[in-house]
């Protein structure tokens, strides 16, 4: 996923998207100890997916603060 759709995403929707992200990873990762599967690319793909997601809310968390320092 490229970091200018994710930007796109409100606040909100970034922690539901984070918060599926790692619910899928979990599961991900269960199924690789079982054997079931070998997606060692697409769970790294997922942490990726997830360090964005997490950058891209401190992002606006910062840019949300230094309005309020402005205005405050």
């Amino acid at each position: 996923m490229k970091p200018e759709q994710i930007r796109e995403w409100d606040l909100p929707l970034l922690k539901e998207r984070e918060r599926e992200y790692k619910e899928q990873l979990q599961s991900m990762r269960f199924q690789a100890s079982f054997g079931q599967n070998s997606q060692g690319a697409a769970i790294r793909a997922q942490r990726k997916d997830i360090a964005r997601i997490k950058t891209i809310i401190n992002e606006k968390l910062a840019a949300q603060a230094q309005t309020a320092a402005k205005k405050g």
